[in-house]
């Protein structure tokens, strides 16, 4: 990795590996912590695994039985994903070319 370079993960990934830390530390099974939080055992596991991703509610669900505030995981994984805000100036240059793609190329030199 180059000097300067983030290294970042996908925001699925650092929510599920926050679900499986936060459930291990409080020493709460997978089916306890889908029963707990309305949901089959299954459908923990394979949040966990990644064979799933949850719905925004099933994350809510989730992180309300493991003690956890949405805003706070939210800044975590913003730090961890490398998440940016797109500068203005930057959206309109690339919505300029992208409507310079689409013209027809008969156009496009004009």
């Amino acid at each position: 990795m180059a000097q300067g370079e983030r290294k970042t993960i996908a925001p699925q990934d650092a929510i599920r590996a926050l679900i499986k830390e936060k459930r291990n530390q409080l020493g709460l099974s997978r089916d306890q912590l889908a029963f707990l939080a309305g949901y089959e055992q299954s459908s923990v596991r394979k949040i966990e695994n990644g064979t799933r991703n949850p719905s925004l509610g099933a994350i809510f669900d989730l992180f309300g039985v493991l003690g956890l505030r949405p805003s706070t995981v939210m800044s975590r994984i913003e730090k961890e994903a490398g998440f940016e805000i797109v500068p203005r100036a930057r959206i309109q240059e690339m919505l300029e070319a992208e409507k310079l793609r689409r013209r027809p190329k008969k156009y496009r030199d004009r």
